[in-house]
């Protein structure tokens, strides 16, 4: 009598094959999704570290905010940055990086390092931008420093910070320090990448930190929507009408 094989044919182990392959197409999908919920969660905490920082700081510093940033010296060797003030009131230094964002090449211009090769604070490129010109500017701007927070009226609806990128082609979607009202530029020069540079590494959603110390994720599409003064898409989270007469 023939015994039969115990191994098996090559029809089955392609049964096997096709049936894993099929397994790991569904799968795949849902474990990647899983990922970025987690990074879009790490993320938002980060903010709201961040954020949290920003109120100690005015707390400790008259009611003011920090400034964009300001320049004591005559290079960008000395120039301070907003996340370089609020330091001392962060837990760690690597709270400035966003875990989705994908670092590429190195930006040399303008005082910019990759964190690769420099930990943050000391770089340009954490992932999260403050919100420019109205809740934040540069003392080259503005010559009294720091918005008071009694002028913001509406906390829960005024942004202090949310995710950017530089976006320029040459160098990937990097992050970029600070992120432009919409109001004060609905278009942007198309030289210039920085303009328009909220980022929508959360599936479409970027997280935004909010003047009373709130976190939430709102749309990109929404925040780039222009508007008047009469109807604002997102209650006019960059301050422009609200603020836009600040001193």
């Amino acid at each position: 009598m023939k015994l039969r094989s115990t191994g098996f044919t090559l029809i089955e182990l392609l049964v096997v094959i096709a049936i894993i392959a099929i397994l790991a197409a569904i799968l795949f999908p849902i474990f990647s999704s899983a990922q970025e919920a987690g990074r879009k969660a790490y993320c938002a905490s980060s903010v709201g570290e961040l954020s949290r920082a920003m109120l100690m700081y005015s707390d400790t510093n008259n009611g003011k905010l920090p400034p964009y940033d300001y320049n004591p010296g005559s290079s960008q060797a000395t120039r301070v940055m907003w996340y370089d003030m609020i330091n001392p009131y962060i837990k760690t230094k690597r709270v400035i990086l966003c875990p989705s964002l994908k670092f590429s090449q190195q930006i040399e211009a303008d005082a910019q390092k990759n964190p690769s090769s420099q930990p943050p604070p000391y770089n340009r490129l954490g992932g999260f931008g403050v919100s420019w010109p109205h809740v934040f500017w540069d003392t080259a701007q503005r010559p009294n420093p720091g918005l008071p927070l009694s002028q913001v009226i509406h906390t829960s609806r005024v942004m202090m910070l949310c995710d950017t990128a530089y976006n320029d082609p040459k160098y990937g979607k990097v992050g970029y320090p600070v992120c432009y009202c919409k109001g004060c530029f609905p278009n942007g020069p198309s030289s210039d990448p920085q303009f328009n540079n909220v980022a929508d590494r959360h599936s479409g959603f970027a997280n935004c930190a909010f003047a009373d110390g709130h976190v939430r994720a709102i749309k990109r599409d929404d925040m780039l929507k222009p508007y008047t003064a009469t109807s604002s898409p997102v209650n006019d989270i960059w301050g422009h009408l609200e603020l836009a007469k600040s001193p």
